[in-house]
């Protein structure tokens, strides 16, 4: 098991970097104002990503209501994202063999679903019911 081990730093390592190389283009991007989203300014409806970045800053500084409030679909990622890599470790550490080939994928199926969800659910309230919950479409008054 000492190549799952190596395979396992290694992916964690490579998810801390693309992380942080997300932050400093999210950055630049922001500064620069050259952040928009193609689906936004073509439909003025949010995408099922719209509203990421601002959510990956409130929890960087430890504002999950805010961070939801964006969009909750970060959060739960990285609930799904850590109860994998916490499984894995432990299937590591237990010697477990075959588990990457006997994975369970519901959660992930569950997320997926969630995503669409969550697209569905905030272009609804926005054109039924004229709930802006990212405050990027409607003017504010």
């Amino acid at each position: 098991m000492k190549k799952e081990m190596k395979v396992f730093i290694i992916s964690n390592i490579a998810v801390v970097f693309a992380v942080a190389l997300f932050v400093v283009f999210a950055m630049v991007a922001i500064h620069y104002g050259i952040y928009k989203c193609a689906f936004f300014e073509t439909f003025h409806l949010y995408c099922p990503g719209c509203g990421g970045t601002r959510a990956f800053f409130s929890l960087l500084h430890f504002d999950i209501l805010s961070s939801l409030r964006y969009n909750p679909v970060l959060v739960a990622g990285i609930f799904v994202y850590l109860f994998y890599d916490i499984r894995i470790f432990i299937a590591i550490k237990r010697n477990e063999e075959g588990y990457f080939g006997n994975c369970k994928y519901r959660l992930i199926i569950a997320y997926g679903v969630f995503i669409i969800l969550n697209f569905v659910v905030r272009n609804a309230l926005l054109l039924g019911f004229g709930i802006d919950l990212v405050g990027d479409i409607l003017p504010k008054g």
